[in-house]
């Protein structure tokens, strides 16, 4: 049951729009060392690679490409790619995210996400990969029909008609874990 209700999360996310170890302590200096994640994700087509703990399902339709990793069934990692994807400016919820935003695209969209999951935002953040911008936020939300809280780390950049949104999700009572496999994913976002 608890499973249906995770998967819902991450499709009332997407519709919108990694490893398997534990820290290690090195005994020896104290240091903590992050796992290694064995594989990488090549997407020539958008000059992209990311790295995951294990290989990931893959779905692809017409302009869209999506890999999907259930770590377990309370945590998830996504990345959805967009080509052709348009923002247009003649909806009134668009033309009032971007009136509220100054004109922002990316936080235009952030609201966007938040506001069709009827969501909370807990962190939101900007930066550059590459020279790409990206947005970090964090969405705090109930699954449908559900008294659990969830909340997902998007990560999402939007450059020439391009949509790429890298997620990790899962339950919001162990958000160590999740800002964990986040610190993991996020940095190993490469453009080329």
């Amino acid at each position: 049951m608890r499973k249906n209700k995770y998967k819902e999360s991450l499709i009332l996310v997407y519709l919108l729009f990694l490893g398997f170890g534990l820290l290690e302590s090195n005994a020896q200096n104290g240091q903590v060392i992050l796992p290694y994640w064995p594989d990488s994700v090549f997407v020539p087509s958008y000059n992209l690679s990311f790295r995951v703990p294990s290989v990931p399902a893959t779905y692809t339709d017409h302009n869209q490409i999506m890999y999907s990793i259930e770590v377990d069934s309370t945590l998830a990692l996504q990345t959805q790619l967009f080509d052709s994807a348009y923002f247009m400016n003649n909806n009134v919820l668009v033309d009032s995210a971007l009136i509220y935003a100054n004109g922002d695209t990316m936080a235009a969209m952030a609201l966007i996400f938040a506001s069709a999951t009827n969501s909370n935002v807990s962190m939101s953040a900007t930066g550059s990969i590459s020279n790409r911008n990206y947005r970090d936020i964090g969405l705090e939300y109930q699954t449908l029909g559900s008294d659990l809280p969830y909340r997902s780390y998007i990560r999402f950049f939007y450059f020439n008609k391009r949509f790429m949104a890298f997620a990790v999700t899962g339950d919001a009572n162990d958000d160590a874990r999740l800002v964990y496999y986040r610190d993991l994913f996020f940095p190993s976002i490469k453009f080329y």
